[in-house]
Formats: C-alpha cells, sequence, structure tokens
C-alpha cells in the first residue's frame, strides 16, 4: 500500500516538472505503443523550426523524450501544424515506426508579419511619357499598385496579394496602404506615401476683339504647332501654315482669340508660301553664279478691330488700334532619307576614294590593313550639296588584313561589313550599318 501511494506521489511530481518546462513541450495524452511510459518531450533546437504565421507547417527535426524509469531517449520526430496563427500554437508531434510509435502536442511559436509595408507602383499607370499625372481618383491609385509586400519578424517577405486597404486624399494626393490579418499578423502594417494628382482643369476666358492689344502666331506642320512668333525656319519638303491670334497683355486665366483673314486681320502685303516648299524656295541658295540668292517669304499682317457701336452706344476700347506684325519664314536645306539610302548601298561605297572619284586598289603580295574610314561615298542634298558618308566603325569580328596573291586573288576573307554616318551633321544626321563592300586587288608590277 506504501508503495503504490509513493509511486502516485512520484508521478504527480513528474507532471508537475512536464507543465513547468520552458522549452516547446508535449501535452497529454500520449498515444502510441511508444507513449505509455512517456513523461515528457521536448523539441532538442526550438530555433531550428522556422514556423510562419499562416503558411501550413511540417518539418522533421530532433526531439527528447524522458520515460517514467529516468531514461532519456532523442530521436527524429515530425512537427507539424495546419494552420499557424501569430505567437503561440500547439503542433502535433509524433516519431517511431512500426509498433514503436507516438504522437502527441508540442508547443511551437510562429512568426508574424511585422513593421511596414512595402509598395512599389507601376510608374506607366502614375504619369505620362510627359510626366503628366495619370492619378485622380482611388480607382486609379489601385489600378497602378504593382505589389504590396510584407515581412515576418525574422525578415522573411511575404507578398499581400489582396485584403490590403487603400486610402487616397483627393486634396493632398497622400495615400495610404494598410494591411491587417488575424491569421498573418496581430498589428495593422502600413505604407504611406504622396502622389501627384491630375490638376483639374483651369477654366479659361476667350480674348474678345474689343480687348485684342497685340497678335500671337503659331507655324503648323502637319496639323501639329511647331513654333511661335514672328519667324520660323522651315525645312524644304515641308507645308506650313500659320495661325494668328489676338491676346492681351496679362493672358492669365484667358484663351487667345483665333483671328481670321479678311474678317479680322488682312494680309497687307507679301505671301507666306502654303504649298510644299521645294529646292528653288531655299533661302540664299543661288541656282547659278548669275542668279540672285533666294529670299525669305514675308508677309506683313493687320489686325481690324471692330468699328461697330455696342449695345451700350460705345465702341470698342481698341477701335482705331494700328498693330502690324510682319512674319517671316526661311527655309533650310535637308538630306532626304531616300537618297542616304541610295547612297550607302554596298556597290557604291568605295575604298579610298581620290579626287577624280577612282578607289584605290590592293597591291598583291603585300598584307594590308583595311580600317572603316576607308569607305566613303557622297550623297547630295535637296539643294544640292555634296555630303560625305564614312566608316566608323567594325561590325562583327571580321578579319580586317587582306595579302592578295601574285594573280590579284583574295581568300580567307569574305565582304567587309562596318557602321557609317554622315560626317556633316548640318543637313541632318543619318547612319547605319553596311554589309558586302569589296575592295579590289591589282598585281605589282615588277621593280626593274
Amino acid at each position: 500500500m506504501k508503495k503504490s501511494i509513493l509511486t502516485i506521489a512520484l508521478a504527480a511530481m513528474m507532471l508537475v516538472a512536464f507543465t513547468a518546462c520552458e522549452q516547446p513541450q508535449m501535452e497529454w495524452p500520449y498515444t502510441g505503443e511508444d507513449a505509455k511510459d512517456v513523461i515528457n518531450v521536448t523539441i532538442v533546437d526550438p530555433s531550428a523550426l522556422k514556423v510562419y504565421a499562416g503558411e501550413a507547417f511540417k518539418a522533421e527535426t530532433y526531439i527528447s523524450i524522458e520515460r517514467l524509469d529516468d531514461t532519456v531517449d532523442t530521436v527524429i520526430g515530425s512537427v507539424e501544424i495546419a494552420t499557424p496563427v501569430p505567437g503561440r500554437n500547439t503542433a502535433t508531434v509524433s516519431w517511431g515506426t512500426g509498433n514503436q510509435t507516438g504522437t502527441g502536442k508540442v508547443f511551437v511559436d510562429a512568426y508574424a508579419l511585422a513593421g511596414d509595408l512595402a509598395v512599389t507602383f507601376d510608374p506607366e499607370k502614375l504619369a505620362d511619357e510627359d510626366g503628366t499625372s495619370l492619378i485622380s481618383d482611388l480607382e486609379d491609385v489601385e489600378g497602378a499598385i504593382k505589389s504590396v509586400v510584407a515581412k515576418y519578424s525574422d525578415g522573411k517577405e511575404k507578398t499581400i496579394s489582396a485584403g490590403y486597404k487603400v486610402e487616397l486624399n483627393t486634396e493632398s494626393g497622400e495615400v495610404t496602404v494598410t494591411y491587417s490579418n488575424i491569421k498573418y499578423t496581430t498589428e495593422t502594417l502600413s505604407f504611406t506615401t504622396t502622389l501627384t494628382l491630375v490638376k483639374e482643369p483651369e477654366q479659361k476666358k476667350e480674348v474678345t476683339l474689343g480687348e485684342v492689344t497685340d497678335l500671337s502666331i503659331d507655324w503648323i506642320v502637319d496639323e501639329k504647332v511647331v513654333a511661335t512668333g514672328t519667324s520660323y525656319e522651315a525645312t524644304v519638303g515641308q507645308t506650313v501654315s500659320y495661325k494668328v491670334y489676338g491676346v492681351v497683355a496679362d493672358m492669365t486665366g484667358r484663351t487667345p482669340l483665333l483671328l481670321v483673314d479678311g474678317t479680322t486681320y488682312d494680309v497687307i502685303s507679301g505671301e507666306i508660301k502654303s504649298t510644299e516648299l521645294q529646292a528653288d524656295d531655299i533661302t540664299n541658295r543661288k541656282p547659278s553664279e548669275e542668279a540672285e540668292a533666294t529670299k525669305a517669304f514675308t508677309a506683313t499682317i493687320q489686325f481690324l478691330p471692330s468699328s461697330e457701336v455696342g449695345d451700350d452706344g460705345k465702341v470698342d476700347p481698341n477701335f482705331g488700334l494700328d498693330l502690324q506684325k510682319t512674319l517671316t519664314m526661311t527655309v533650310k536645306d535637308t538630306l532626304k532619307a531616300d537618297a542616304v539610302k541610295t547612297a550607302v548601298e554596298a556597290t557604291n561605297f568605295k575604298y579610298r576614294v581620290d579626287e577624280e572619284g577612282a578607289a584605290s586598289k590592293i597591291p598583291a603580295g603585300k598584307e594590308t590593313t583595311i580600317v572603316p574610314s576607308d569607305f566613303t561615298a557622297t550623297v547630295k542634298t535637296v539643294g544640292g550639296v555634296e555630303v560625305k558618308i564614312q566608316g566608323f566603325d567594325k561590325y562583327g569580328a571580321t578579319n580586317w588584313k587582306l595579302t592578295p596573291d601574285a594573280e590579284g586573288t583574295l581568300t580567307g576573307l569574305g565582304n567587309f561589313t562596318f557602321t557609317w554616318k554622315t560626317v556633316n551633321d548640318q543637313y541632318g544626321h543619318f547612319e547605319g550599318v553596311v554589309t558586302g563592300v569589296k575592295v579590289d586587288a591589282e598585281v605589282v608590277a615588277e621593280s626593274k
């Protein structure tokens, strides 16, 4: 009888020792053949288990099994938890094979998401190519978000694909992204930034005819405004037009008034050519030594203020205004792309062209190093000015040394390939790659 009481007391003491253990430990009941005399199970190295809140966990690790007979076995056990939450979790632990198996419960700690969110935006959805904002409301902000990333307390990153909340202050442009989910964190994670919002279009008032004190000119090519002011340098081949606007000294909050030829302004002298500009239109061009240089196009326009009496019995304040502007369009020469293309065809490139335009030849029996700048071609601008095109860099890993035999035959060498560009960019810059350029060889005369 005393022996039984002592045994019961010993078991009770051991149970108290088990429940006081600070390490991740096993809970009752134990099951399995091998678990009959187990009083405590602990994980040997709890830090080796990386458990993350919200992510199913299963791993094998060393466990210590303490038994009633004071023996301790260290074996490999399997720890598993299907849906860990932040902080302390109860996991299933199992060990052994065959009849020598045991299972139970053990406490493990799971890392939680903590700290700040990291949010990246698609720059193409924030602003256009000119840098003008594309963000006007919350929907635009949500559509521009490229990724939302949080971190567990040990630094591991987790992409948040859904469940985060986005807020936009439409006055300041401040954007706040928050995330709170008890499966992953005990905190509210956040990110804050300020975005530039689309500016509301300013309401402007058009200038009236009676307010006009000055004229503004827009020059137009291919339906686009290419310049403003009273002068424009056009390029041969363009078709140019212009529009005349009435303006006031202070245009803040105002839009110019489009004037109409013959109604609100007149061309009182000269003309700006409105058809396609030709070679003969190039300013200062002399078709021949005897001919005079081509002059720029000019036109003088005059503003026509209203002379009618208004409903108030008065004429406009600018009545009697004598306002004239002289417009000037100069025309510059250009190098056409189709002319360049013809000039750089492989058969037109010549090796070391002399003053007469003849290409040099390679003497037989002598090693000669070829360089890209040895190849030149000439192309003319629309106005007839010659522009030199020259090789400037090798293309590929071609062997650039030649040694023709006595008969002038080139062996072991393909055609030359190189990059080229215009030497003078005054009439336009062109460059590209040319292939298949050949170099002739001739026999060297024997010395006497």
